[in-house]
């Protein structure tokens, strides 16, 4: 069960991961309008989701991994 600690820091993190998105969302718009070439803001969005969800997976792996250890060291 995780602890209160846990949960305020899934909670900012996921609040502060949607605010990056909201923010980023907005460049798209401003990008596409004041730029002649359509579709900038969608390339752009598509690289920051992965970038994003990549940075998400490997501190989570980071995290089980180091969750692994601390419970096999205690064992």
């Amino acid at each position: 069960m995780p602890s209160t600690i846990d949960n305020i820091v899934i909670g900012r993190t996921a609040g502060l991961w949607l605010i990056a998105f909201i923010i980023h969302i907005g460049l798209d718009f401003a990008i596409d309008a004041a730029n002649p070439a359509p579709g900038l803001g969608s390339t752009s969005i598509l690289r920051y989701l992965a970038v994003s969800l990549g940075a998400q997976r490997l501190m989570t792996r980071a995290r089980g991994q180091e969750a692994l250890r601390s419970t096999s060291s205690a064992a």
